[in-house]
């Protein structure tokens, strides 16, 4: 409790004085703490082997920077309001939400660790005006995963747990719809039942954005999502498929993954290196 109560005394303060703290935290984090820097500078080199050691460096240091503006953003999201919200998280082109929703077609959307996912999430659920389904794996320790809940339930986001996705899906069958999945997370070696190449490397992948789009015909879109300076974002609907069910297998896996790596390729910092990806 003591340390909740500190989170939203922190969410009060101005991001500003916020990013003073997240400098410290990273500061911190990259020369003493030196957190899963092994595991980042692995992940980095076998990303990128057309980069030298000076060009990953500097990646790896940017990298603890955007890692603690993430967390200090993130505590902002307990008392951030609906207008500061949209002002730092901007969607470029919501006229195409707007026309699918119109046309009362429910949507399938992914998204990676990229940048704050975790404000891009609530920004959606302000801005989209179909019923937003967060999939979200829950936490082992059940306070905490109560407490995040209601921290990203803040807005109009609805949150669902991955199993319980598709039954969730179809008892909203008679409203719009848009169920937005993080699709690079690693599958547990029990559940990889598809591998391919990712970032140059052998990679297993969930295939439950296919098969949720193939089972339900909903059009797929990926959420493009840029740092523009720091505290501010912008996010660009794509598309990935309109016909899932014409598709061939994997095509759509395929697809929404080469447009993450894209983006991660533009802005490699940015990306959540200190993740154990490539662990199996």
């Amino acid at each position: 409790m003591l340390l909740r109560g500190l989170i939203y005394l922190l969410s009060l303060l101005d991001l500003r004085i916020l990013y003073v703290l997240s400098d410290i935290i990273a500061f911190m984090l990259r020369h003493f703490v030196q957190y899963r820097k092994k595991i980042i500078l692995e992940n980095l080199y076998r990303s990128f082997p057309e980069k030298n050691e000076k060009e990953i460096e500097l990646i790896a240091g940017e990298f603890y920077t955007n890692l603690s503006d993430v967390i200090v953003e993130t505590i902002k999201l307990v008392s951030i309001s609906e207008k500061e919200l949209i002002r730092r998280c901007r969607f470029t082109n919501p006229e195409v939400l707007n026309q699918y929703f119109d046309s009362k077609k429910s949507l399938i959307a992914v998204c990676g660790h990229l940048n704050n996912w975790e404000l891009g999430g609530q920004a959606l659920s302000v801005v989209a005006p179909h019923k937003v389904l967060g999939v979200y794996k829950p936490l082992s320790d059940t306070s905490w995963d109560n407490y995040l809940k209601k921290i990203r339930s803040r807005f109009r986001i609805h949150l669902v747990p991955m199993k319980l996705i598709t039954r969730e899906v179809v008892k909203n069958k008679n409203t719009p719809t848009l169920t937005a999945l993080i699709v690079d997370q690693t599958p547990h070696r029990d559940e990889i039942n598809y591998r391919t190449t990712f970032l140059n490397q052998d990679t297993a992948v969930f295939l439950g954005t296919e098969k949720l789009a193939k089972l339900t015909g909903f059009p797929v879109i990926y959420f493009s999502m840029h740092r523009i300076r720091r505290g501010f974002y912008d996010i660009t609907v794509l598309p990935v498929t309109e016909h899932p069910g014409e598709e061939p297998d994997y095509a759509i896996t395929h697809k929404h993954l080469a447009l993450l790596e894209n983006d991660i390729r533009q802005q490699p910092p940015n990306w959540l290196w200190s993740h154990r990806r490539w662990k199996y």
